[in-house]
């Protein structure tokens, strides 16, 4: 048969809503790709494991340079991405538990990250370095998109 023309199926067409992290405006949109103009800020980690999420940005701090303890992990900081210093294991698998949307941190551990895959969790967690953490710290309470795997950081 011939697969070229137009579409003359008898179903329906669905329309479904594409949601993007960024703010912009769609420049192209075609079968092939969609092209969104902003202005945003990409920034790449060191190491990551996870998935993909967005949210707000939210720093928490840690006294004495202590690690952030699972008891630190509140219910505030459901679908947050977290800013932190360094975090626990126990208290990555908590945030994962509770809804936390990501963890960013500067010391992140990679036999923390290697349990976080074993165990399955897809909460997007990214290693940065001390001058990534100074530009992410000037946007407390903004969007931002991450994808743990990949290890990219987008701000708009």
């Amino acid at each position: 048969s011939d697969s070229s023309g137009p579409n003359t199926s008898s179903e329906p067409l669905i329309l479904e809503p594409l949601l993007s992290p960024l703010d912009g405006k769609v420049t192209v949109c075609n079968n092939e790709q969609i092209v969104i103009e902003g202005k945003t800020t990409a920034l790449a980690g060191v190491k990551g494991v996870g998935a993909k999420a967005s949210g707000e940005l939210m720093i928490i701090a840690s006294k004495d340079g202590d690690p952030i303890e699972s008891k630190s992990i509140t219910s505030d900081m459901i679908g947050k991405v977290l800013l932190v210093p360094y975090m626990t294991r126990d208290a990555l698998v908590k945030a994962s538990a509770i809804g936390v949307a990501g963890v960013i941190g500067i010391s992140i551990v990679q036999e923390d990250l290697d349990y976080l895959t074993e165990k399955k969790l897809d909460l997007p967690v990214i290693d940065i370095d001390k001058e990534t953490a100074k530009k992410l710290k000037e946007k407390n309470g903004k969007q931002i998109f991450i994808e743990g795997s990949e290890k990219i950081l987008l701000l708009s």
